[in-house]
Protein backbone atom coordinates (compact mmCIF):
# COMPACT_ATOMS: atom_id res chain seq x y z
CA UNK A 1 0.00 0.00 0.00
CA UNK A 2 1.22 3.62 -1.43
CA UNK A 3 2.07 6.21 1.53
CA UNK A 4 -0.85 8.03 -0.53
CA UNK A 5 -3.28 5.29 0.10
CA UNK A 6 -2.28 4.90 4.00
CA UNK A 7 -3.12 8.96 4.41
CA UNK A 8 -6.11 8.49 2.23
CA UNK A 9 -7.23 5.31 4.46
CA UNK A 10 -6.69 6.77 8.22
CA UNK A 11 -8.37 9.96 6.59
CA UNK A 12 -11.28 7.40 6.37
CA UNK A 13 -11.05 6.24 9.50
CA UNK A 14 -11.02 9.59 11.01
CA UNK A 15 -14.03 10.25 9.12
CA UNK A 16 -15.89 7.05 9.89
CA UNK A 17 -14.92 7.43 13.45
CA UNK A 18 -16.48 10.74 13.78
CA UNK A 19 -19.66 10.02 12.10
CA UNK A 20 -20.24 6.78 14.07
CA UNK A 21 -19.59 8.35 17.13
CA UNK A 22 -21.78 11.45 16.37
CA UNK A 23 -24.42 8.81 15.20
CA UNK A 24 -23.91 6.99 18.97
CA UNK A 25 -23.74 10.38 20.83
CA UNK A 26 -27.59 11.21 19.25
CA UNK A 27 -28.68 7.36 20.16
CA UNK A 28 -28.28 8.10 23.31
CA UNK A 29 -29.74 11.67 23.46
CA UNK A 30 -33.13 10.19 21.98
CA UNK A 31 -33.09 7.52 24.52
CA UNK A 32 -32.56 9.73 27.27
CA UNK A 33 -34.85 11.70 25.99
CA UNK A 34 -37.37 9.28 25.32
CA UNK A 35 -37.19 8.04 28.55
CA UNK A 36 -37.52 10.89 30.78
CA UNK A 37 -40.47 11.96 28.69
CA UNK A 38 -42.42 8.61 29.14
CA UNK A 39 -40.99 8.60 32.78
CA UNK A 40 -41.89 12.54 33.25
CA UNK A 41 -43.95 13.80 30.69
CA UNK A 42 -46.98 12.72 28.35
CA UNK A 43 -47.94 13.84 25.33
CA UNK A 44 -51.62 15.58 24.35
CA UNK A 45 -52.80 16.78 20.96
CA UNK A 46 -55.49 19.78 21.34
CA UNK A 47 -59.33 19.04 19.99
CA UNK A 48 -60.88 21.96 19.89
CA UNK A 49 -60.55 25.92 19.57
CA UNK A 50 -61.75 26.17 23.65
CA UNK A 51 -58.15 27.72 24.51
CA UNK A 52 -57.87 29.61 21.21
CA UNK A 53 -56.05 32.01 20.59
CA UNK A 54 -53.42 29.84 23.32
CA UNK A 55 -53.71 26.88 21.50
CA UNK A 56 -54.57 26.01 18.22
CA UNK A 57 -53.91 29.13 17.23
CA UNK A 58 -52.40 28.68 13.57
CA UNK A 59 -55.12 25.27 13.22
CA UNK A 60 -56.66 25.35 9.76
CA UNK A 61 -59.58 22.68 8.64
CA UNK A 62 -59.00 20.26 5.68
CA UNK A 63 -59.84 22.91 2.86
CA UNK A 64 -56.72 25.16 4.11
CA UNK A 65 -59.26 27.69 6.33
CA UNK A 66 -58.58 29.05 9.27
CA UNK A 67 -59.98 27.53 12.13
CA UNK A 68 -60.06 30.31 14.09
CA UNK A 69 -61.69 30.88 17.63
CA UNK A 70 -64.97 29.45 16.35
CA UNK A 71 -64.08 26.41 15.15
CA UNK A 72 -65.10 23.08 16.37
CA UNK A 73 -63.48 20.15 17.64
CA UNK A 74 -60.66 18.65 15.42
CA UNK A 75 -61.82 16.34 11.98
CA UNK A 76 -60.27 14.80 9.14
CA UNK A 77 -57.81 16.86 7.60
CA UNK A 78 -57.43 19.67 10.28
CA UNK A 79 -53.58 20.47 10.38
CA UNK A 80 -51.51 22.85 12.33
CA UNK A 81 -52.96 21.46 15.95
CA UNK A 82 -50.93 22.04 18.50
CA UNK A 83 -49.06 19.08 20.38
CA UNK A 84 -48.19 20.04 24.27
CA UNK A 85 -46.47 17.83 26.71
CA UNK A 86 -48.09 18.08 30.36
CA UNK A 87 -46.79 16.92 34.02
CA UNK A 88 -48.89 15.02 36.37
CA UNK A 89 -46.41 14.21 39.23
CA UNK A 90 -48.16 15.28 42.32
CA UNK A 91 -45.39 17.19 43.08
CA UNK A 92 -46.32 19.49 40.38
CA UNK A 93 -49.94 19.03 40.99
CA UNK A 94 -49.08 20.58 45.10
CA UNK A 95 -47.67 23.54 43.75
CA UNK A 96 -50.66 24.66 41.05
CA UNK A 97 -51.63 28.21 40.78
CA UNK A 98 -53.94 30.46 39.16
CA UNK A 99 -53.57 30.75 35.48
CA UNK A 100 -51.95 27.29 35.01
CA UNK A 101 -53.71 25.51 32.52
CA UNK A 102 -54.93 22.04 33.20
CA UNK A 103 -55.48 18.63 31.37
CA UNK A 104 -58.69 17.84 33.37
CA UNK A 105 -61.81 15.54 33.25
CA UNK A 106 -65.28 16.81 33.19
CA UNK A 107 -67.68 16.33 36.75
CA UNK A 108 -69.78 13.13 35.83
CA UNK A 109 -68.50 13.01 32.23
CA UNK A 110 -65.52 10.00 31.72
CA UNK A 111 -63.81 12.08 29.21
CA UNK A 112 -60.19 13.50 30.23
CA UNK A 113 -59.35 15.72 26.57
CA UNK A 114 -60.58 19.05 28.57
CA UNK A 115 -57.98 21.57 28.65
CA UNK A 116 -58.64 24.52 30.94
CA UNK A 117 -57.10 27.29 32.77
CA UNK A 118 -57.10 27.88 36.13
CA UNK A 119 -59.28 31.14 37.34
CA UNK A 120 -60.07 30.52 41.23
CA UNK A 121 -58.31 28.20 44.02
CA UNK A 122 -60.04 26.03 46.51
CA UNK A 123 -61.41 28.02 49.45
CA UNK A 124 -61.04 31.08 47.36
CA UNK A 125 -64.45 33.60 47.08
CA UNK A 126 -64.52 35.45 43.71
CA UNK A 127 -67.09 36.68 41.22
CA UNK A 128 -67.32 37.97 37.30
CA UNK A 129 -68.03 41.55 36.47
CA UNK A 130 -70.81 42.54 34.25
CA UNK A 131 -71.48 44.41 31.33
CA UNK A 132 -69.35 46.23 30.06
CA UNK A 133 -67.37 44.75 32.47
CA UNK A 134 -68.25 41.62 31.65
CA UNK A 135 -65.29 38.63 32.24
CA UNK A 136 -63.47 40.48 34.47
CA UNK A 137 -62.43 38.33 37.56
CA UNK A 138 -62.84 39.91 41.17
CA UNK A 139 -60.93 38.10 43.76
CA UNK A 140 -61.67 38.80 47.86
CA UNK A 141 -59.01 39.47 49.98
CA UNK A 142 -57.98 38.74 53.81
CA UNK A 143 -60.02 41.70 54.59
CA UNK A 144 -63.13 41.14 52.88
CA UNK A 145 -62.73 43.45 50.26
CA UNK A 146 -62.81 42.52 46.50
CA UNK A 147 -59.93 43.37 44.13
CA UNK A 148 -59.84 43.12 40.42
CA UNK A 149 -57.42 40.52 39.66
CA UNK A 150 -55.88 40.48 35.49
CA UNK A 151 -56.31 37.49 33.60
CA UNK A 152 -53.90 36.42 30.92
CA UNK A 153 -56.31 36.39 28.05
CA UNK A 154 -56.87 39.03 25.42
CA UNK A 155 -60.13 41.57 25.77
CA UNK A 156 -61.43 40.09 22.92
CA UNK A 157 -62.10 36.49 24.15
CA UNK A 158 -62.46 37.69 27.92
CA UNK A 159 -65.43 39.63 27.22
CA UNK A 160 -67.64 37.05 25.18
CA UNK A 161 -69.53 34.33 26.56
CA UNK A 162 -71.94 33.93 29.67
CA UNK A 163 -70.74 34.23 33.24
CA UNK A 164 -74.65 35.34 34.73
CA UNK A 165 -74.31 32.27 37.77
CA UNK A 166 -71.39 33.34 38.88
CA UNK A 167 -71.72 37.55 38.46
CA UNK A 168 -72.34 37.19 42.53
CA UNK A 169 -69.71 36.19 44.98
CA UNK A 170 -68.75 32.15 44.77
CA UNK A 171 -67.11 30.64 47.54
CA UNK A 172 -65.55 27.56 45.99
CA UNK A 173 -64.45 24.24 48.54
CA UNK A 174 -61.84 23.16 50.14
CA UNK A 175 -60.73 20.54 46.78
CA UNK A 176 -63.00 22.79 44.26
CA UNK A 177 -61.38 24.46 41.18
CA UNK A 178 -63.02 26.99 39.21
CA UNK A 179 -61.41 26.77 35.48
CA UNK A 180 -62.24 28.34 32.07
CA UNK A 181 -61.27 28.07 28.18
CA UNK A 182 -59.63 31.36 27.08
CA UNK A 183 -62.02 30.96 24.10
CA UNK A 184 -65.18 32.36 26.56
CA UNK A 185 -67.36 33.00 23.83
CA UNK A 186 -66.76 29.27 22.64
CA UNK A 187 -65.93 26.92 25.74
CA UNK A 188 -67.89 24.52 27.80
CA UNK A 189 -66.06 24.92 31.64
CA UNK A 190 -66.79 25.72 35.11
CA UNK A 191 -69.53 28.40 34.33
CA UNK A 192 -71.50 25.55 32.55
CA UNK A 193 -70.82 22.52 34.59
CA UNK A 194 -69.30 23.99 37.84
CA UNK A 195 -66.01 24.07 39.32
CA UNK A 196 -63.95 20.76 39.59
CA UNK A 197 -62.34 18.57 42.32
CA UNK A 198 -58.57 18.07 42.50
CA UNK A 199 -58.85 14.18 41.75
CA UNK A 200 -60.42 15.34 38.21
CA UNK A 201 -57.26 17.05 37.30
CA UNK A 202 -55.03 14.63 35.29
CA UNK A 203 -51.66 17.12 35.27
CA UNK A 204 -50.70 20.74 34.33
CA UNK A 205 -49.61 21.54 30.75
CA UNK A 206 -45.70 22.91 30.77
CA UNK A 207 -44.65 23.17 26.71
CA UNK A 208 -46.10 23.99 23.10
CA UNK A 209 -43.53 21.37 21.53
CA UNK A 210 -44.93 20.81 17.70
CA UNK A 211 -48.13 20.48 15.33
CA UNK A 212 -49.83 17.65 13.82
CA UNK A 213 -52.23 16.57 11.92
CA UNK A 214 -56.06 14.58 12.04
CA UNK A 215 -57.27 12.16 10.67
CA UNK A 216 -60.15 9.46 11.12
CA UNK A 217 -59.61 5.99 12.13
CA UNK A 218 -62.11 2.79 10.94
CA UNK A 219 -63.63 3.69 14.26
CA UNK A 220 -64.34 7.24 13.05
CA UNK A 221 -61.95 8.19 15.59
CA UNK A 222 -59.75 11.33 15.70
CA UNK A 223 -55.91 10.04 15.50
CA UNK A 224 -52.85 12.21 15.37
CA UNK A 225 -49.94 12.30 12.00
CA UNK A 226 -47.37 13.79 10.91
CA UNK A 227 -46.17 15.65 14.61
CA UNK A 228 -43.63 18.25 13.28
CA UNK A 229 -41.44 18.60 16.51
CA UNK A 230 -40.44 22.83 16.97
CA UNK A 231 -38.79 24.79 19.29
CA UNK A 232 -40.62 24.33 22.59
CA UNK A 233 -43.11 27.07 23.81
CA UNK A 234 -43.13 27.01 27.48
CA UNK A 235 -46.50 27.73 29.06
CA UNK A 236 -44.31 27.99 33.00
Amino acid sequence: MSEKQIKRKSLWDKISFVFVAVFLALSVVVSVTLIYQKSYFEIKWINGQSMYPTFNGDAVDRFGNKKGKTGGRASNGDKKLDCVIWDGHKATMDKMERFDILITAQPNNGSRDLIKRVIALPGETFYFGSGKDNGSLYLQNSKGEFVYTPQPIEEEYLREGSYAMYQTPTTLGPNEYFVCGDNRGYSSDSRSFGPITRDLISGIVVAVIGTADATLNEADEVVYTNLRIGCPRWIK
